[in-house]
């Protein structure tokens, strides 16, 4: 069952790099031999610079009396990622305009936009609805502690050979903490894809199966891998594949490229329920570096996006479907 694969690899804190990429990495070799392409946290790229890891050390909101009333340090997704420090007194009014909760669901949100807008980094907590109304008080004391350190971004790869050196990539992102459907379902599948891969004699193709932290993860690995991106032909995204909604299929920038038509003629034999769009249409993800000027790998992407536990504590094992990621599978 992928959905076994998926519980394993869910447990742990993921982000851009830091300690839960780290014990995660343990889990992940348990299933296929995957090489470790490791990449110093404050490296840039094209614009784009690798984070250092975060971490919570305390995150509460006290009353006047001095009695906690929340505390971060008792859910998933407390306080925003790479938040800064804060202690002092502050108003309701302007706590609240640090507070990020979900007005529709019960559910905790959580915010990693820090990590795509690093001058505009600042402090916060995350709560449910239920946790956002009980705050009445005119003002609260906040104790929020957060500390950064250097650490390593981990890239996972592993290869099949075939006949030629043509590759197909099937890349998955491993980078939001406790989020079963994003993206550990597409990272679970994946796996699967390739240990009945391995099982395949005299394969035409090469095949690559990458898991990293999205936008970084790839952008770093190509320019490491040289000459090696010249025969990196095609690239399908796994991406939140796991929930119940109808599978979609995003075209490539060129939706009469091999694997579009190869794509999109397999869906429609297969009886799944499916709707298409153009390139960058439904899903905005790993595309953006593969598909990029200078690389050209033609990508399209699987996703059952949206979902209404998207980017919450909602997200969980128990609500990722088995019979939707094997129809993802085949």
């Amino acid at each position: 069952m992928i959905k076994k694969i998926v519980k394993s690899l869910f447990p742990f804190e993921y982000s851009i790099c830091g300690k839960g990429n780290n014990d995660a990495v343990k889990v992940f070799k348990k299933y296929l031999n995957f090489k470790i392409h490791n990449f110093e946290s404050g490296k840039s790229l094209n614009g784009w610079t690798i984070p250092h890891s975060w971490s919570l050390k305390k995150g509460t909101i006290s009353d006047l009396n001095h009695k906690i009333i929340f505390d971060a340090k008792n859910k998933n997704f407390g306080v925003p990622f790479l938040s800064k420090s804060f202690n002092g007194k502050i108003l309701l009014n302007n706590l609240k305009e640090k507070i990020f909760f979900s007005k529709t669901t019960n559910f905790t949100p959580y915010n990693w936009t820090n990590l795509y807008r690093k001058n505009f980094i600042d402090w916060g907590f995350c709560m449910n609805k239920k946790e956002f109304k009980n705050l009445k008080e005119k003002s609260y004391y906040i104790d929020l502690i957060t500390k950064t350190k250097k650490s390593k971004m981990k890239v996972l790869e592993y290869t099949l050979k075939g006949k030629n050196k043509e590759t197909i990539l099937i890349n998955a992102h491993n980078c939001h903490p406790y989020q079963a459907n994003d993206d550990i379902s597409g990272c679970a599948t994946g796996i699967q894809l390739f240990k009945n891969l391995k099982k395949i004699k005299n394969r035409k193709f090469t095949y690559t199966l990458l898991i990293a932290p999205e936008l970084l993860g790839p952008l770093f690995w190509l320019k490491k891998i040289g000459n090696r991106k010249k025969h990196l032909k095609y690239c399908i995204l796994l991406k939140s594949i796991g929930n119940k909604s109808s599978l979609k299929l995003q075209h490539s920038s060129d939706p009469n490229s091999q694997i579009d038509i190869v794509a999109l003629e397999e869906l429609r034999k297969s009886n799944t329920n499916f709707t298409k769009g153009n390139f960058r249409e439904i899903y905005g993800n790993d595309e953006i570096v593969f598909d990029a000027p200078g690389y050209d790998i033609k990508t399209i992407s699987l996703t059952r996006f949206p979902f209404k536990e998207y980017h919450t504590d909602g997200d969980t094992p128990e609500r990722v479907s088995e019979k939707k990621l094997q129809a993802v599978l085949k």
